[in-house]
């Protein structure tokens, strides 16, 4: 059970999966100032370690009012 209550409260902001198959293949965290906090930082590593568990890549990327595609 305590692992469970570890991961049931946590989410990550989209996940890209494979059209045909739903298979994930990367997770996306929208990173505000938010992460910058101690609290926030160890939930984002456990998250990132649970995803790296899984095989799954995780990427963040800093909120911003734009994004430029070429990016």
């Amino acid at each position: 059970m305590h692992h469970w209550n570890r991961v049931q409260a946590k989410r990550i902001d989209f996940l890209l999966c494979d059209k045909r198959t739903l298979i994930p293949l990367v997770a996306i965290e929208l990173d505000d100032s938010s992460h910058d906090t101690p609290k926030r930082i160890e939930r984002d590593n456990f998250v990132d370690d649970a995803c790296a568990s899984a095989g799954l890549v995780i990427l963040h990327f800093r909120v911003r009012g734009y994004y430029d595609r070429g990016d």
